[in-house]
């Protein structure tokens, strides 16, 4: 079960990762595949179990916006 941070944390992944794919810059595949490479793991927010996971994907999701 996600605590208040976590959960506040995976909203905020989302509102940085949503607006990326839904532009067009990257289909969503290809983001989540980029994410995923750069963590080192396969990604997905709802597999987020710390906020260091969340952490670490924001920043490479930071890369693409």
């Amino acid at each position: 079960i996600p605590t208040p941070e976590l959960k506040e944390a995976r909203k905020q992944l989302h509102a940085l990762i949503d607006p990326i794919w839904q532009s067009g810059k990257m289909s969503r595949r290809e983001l989540y595949e980029a994410i995923s490479r750069d963590v080192g793991r396969n990604y997905h927010t709802a597999k987020a179990r710390t906020i260091e996971e969340a952490r670490a994907a924001y920043r490479a999701a930071r890369k693409y916006a």
